[in-house]
């Protein structure tokens, strides 16, 4: 996992697209989202976006549709995606992102929070906020 930490204006978010262009050039799949303030609806969002390439309405855990694409990329027992979630502006969140099993599920991840999200120093993150 890559993290990309500093205060408000500070580029992170440009950086995350750079990389994102960067990576677009590779045969691997490459998601961008938003942070939604929990991990759960940071997936739910990926999990829409590949129902929409399926096009169907069928909603599956997302262990299963990580196992249904990895079975379809190229090289399933390597990284087949690239995450960024971009703006991760709650503690409880980026504990959330650091926990989940990316490399068990072939996963990639590129996060940007401030300074405060990434030290988990809620204290911090008052003082400076």
């Amino acid at each position: 996992m890559y993290q990309d930490t500093g205060e408000s204006g500070q580029g992170k978010s440009w950086f995350l697209y750079a990389a994102a262009r960067e990576l677009a050039n590779h045969p691997k799949l490459l998601l961008f989202t938003e942070a939604m303030g929990d991990l759960d609806k940071d997936l739910e969002h990926v999990k829409r976006d590949f129902r929409f390439i399926r096009d169907t309405d069928e909603a599956l855990p997302f262990d299963r549709v990580v196992a249904r694409l990895r079975r379809l990329a190229c090289c399933p027992n390597d990284s087949w995606l690239t995450l960024i979630i971009d703006g991760v502006q709650d503690m409880e969140e980026a504990r959330q992102i650091s926990l989940a099993p990316w490399q068990e599920w072939g996963i990639r991840v590129a996060v940007s929070c401030q300074n405060e999200v990434a030290s988990g120093d809620p204290e911090r993150r008052t003082a400076t906020s």
